[in-house]
């Protein structure tokens, strides 16, 4: 396991990633995070490097942009009800 990434139990996992979204979270966690919407960010021509991507991904973590489209996810799901 590579350090910060590990999991834990469902509930502890959730806390993180919330924590993640809202521009906070374990160093590591964030930085996998980061890395993985930087890819999305490049493959879907958001992004015209990796790098540019990871920067795109971290301001809009710093914004707490994530936090705002997991309540907007959160609202759709609940009215689905």
């Amino acid at each position: 396991k590579v350090a910060g990434l590990g999991g834990a139990e469902p509930g502890y996992n959730a806390r993180v990633s919330e924590e993640i979204l809202g521009g906070r979270g374990p160093r590591a966690a964030r930085a996998a995070v980061a890395l993985n919407a930087a890819a999305g960010f490049y493959v879907a021509g958001e992004a015209e490097t990796l790098k540019a991507g990871v920067d795109k991904a971290e301001t809009v973590l710093d914004e707490g942009k994530g936090m705002e489209v997991l309540d907007r996810l959160r609202v759709a799901t609940r009215a689905l009800r």
